[in-house]
């Protein structure tokens, strides 16, 4: 399915909104979030509420099954009830994250087409503005890139097909336990798929535990990135211990600065990994807290 030349219009238009405003000094500037997926023992008013308090600028929804903000958990009343957060709280939702699965069956292909369907229209109850961003890794195995990567481009077209009529953007994040692992990889997709509905997720914690620099793989990808994971990371690519920012070695006045050179206008939003939120001592509020203490310090020794 082809988009639309209206959605491609629609598009276009909103592009050059953006870079209006940024001429007349009006762009977006870097902000501070945290990724709801670190606080799923929360509902999401109650996240909204300690984000806010702690300082950050917006938040990430867990759109993943299960989570607070599954979209088939959330009726009108819960909606009606997050909508009422978000207008307490001077905060902003950046993303959805739904880590779909790209190379899976029609059957579960066809589902993540729906799902990506029922993140938009999360969205736009929750009153986000267009596009919307929906994050999310694609799965597979380390060492299956090149026997699957024309597959995973055919897939990947039709989830942007869905994204055009919907106005989602999806953004895609190499990790270095999938199938697409590099920035070289995924910019292949990018130009593979054309679409203006694909950007990246930038996470340079995969990166680092891959040996790749910081700054080769943000002038790759930057360009065409469209949210910035942050979390530090040791160990190896192989056996990857997911980190707190602040515990491990990235050096985050950098990655600021960097972004910003590059033309990176969005949030850096912290994700607590897996690895660290579901252990049975983890507290979310003392995570989220830290981490932004870290953060926070970067952006103002960045300028």
């Amino acid at each position: 399915m082809i988009p639309s030349l209206m959605q491609r219009r629609t598009f276009l238009a909103a592009t050059i909104g953006m870079l209006s405003a940024a001429a007349s000094g009006r762009r977006r500037p870097i902000t501070l979030g945290f990724s709801l997926y670190g606080m799923a023992t929360l509902s999401m008013p109650d996240a909204i509420a300690a984000a806010a308090r702690i300082g950050y600028d917006d938040v990430e929804v867990a759109s993943l099954a299960g989570y607070p903000g599954d979209p088939d958990k959330l009726d009108s009343a819960a909606r009606a009830q997050i909508r009422k957060a978000l207008e307490k709280h001077p905060l902003q939702i950046s993303a959805f994250m739904d880590n779909l699965k790209l190379l899976v069956e029609d059957s579960a292909h066809r589902e993540n087409l729906a799902r990506i369907r029922r993140v938009a229209q999360l969205a736009r109850d929750l009153g986000v503005s267009k596009p919307h961003v929906l994050e999310t890794i694609l799965g597979g195995q380390p060492g299956e890139w090149e026997a699957s990567k024309v597959a995973m481009a055919s897939k990947l077209k039709e989830w942007t097909a869905v994204a055009a009529a919907e106005q989602i953007l999806i953004a895609i994040k190499p990790h270095v336990r999938n199938a697409m692992q590099t920035p070289a990889q995924a910019d292949w997709l990018r130009t593979r798929v054309a679409s203006p509905w694909l950007r990246f997720t930038y996470d340079y914690s995969h990166f680092f535990l891959q040996g790749l620099p910081l700054k080769e793989t943000l002038q790759t990808l930057a360009p065409h990135t469209a949210f910035v994971h942050v979390k530090d990371a040791a160990g190896t690519a192989e056996q990857p211990q997911f980190q707190l920012p602040g515990a491990g070695g990235t050096d985050y006045v950098s990655l600021l600065r960097l972004l910003k050179k590059l033309g990176y206008r969005g949030s850096v939003t912290v994700e607590v990994s897996a690895q660290i939120h579901r252990k049975p001592d983890y507290d979310p509020l003392d995570a989220a807290q830290r981490s932004f203490n870290v953060l926070a310090k970067a952006r103002k020794d960045a300028g």
